[in-house]
């Protein structure tokens, strides 16, 4: 395989690995802005239990891409998320190459 195509397909493989966390972020921003309210009850909700684990005004104050905490937690997660696939994709290609 050439180095043309190996470079290719690590393009490929990282395009379609950001593009759901792209699809993620406009879905959330088009509910965010909005007239649609999300009926999130603070005591049982497993996001808010989670933001417990940050510091108190992490996801509404320092991270705050959307009016909602909750959404700013998703799309920390997704963001998260892709990182690890790319880094993965990029480190198995690096030893698949060896």
């Amino acid at each position: 395989m050439s180095t043309d195509k190996k470079a290719d397909s690590l393009l490929k493989s990282t395009f379609w690995a950001i593009l759901p966390a792209i699809v993620v972020a406009i879905v959330l921003f088009l509910v965010d802005r909005s007239s649609l309210e999300l009926n999130v009850r603070e005591k049982d909700n497993v996001a808010t239990n989670f933001m417990g684990l940050f510091p108190e005004r992490f996801f509404s104050e320092m991270f705050a891409p959307y009016e909602l905490p909750l959404f700013n937690l998703i799309l920390g997660l997704v963001i998260a998320f892709t990182i690890i696939v790319v880094v993965w994709q990029v480190i198995a290609r690096a030893i698949s190459n060896r």
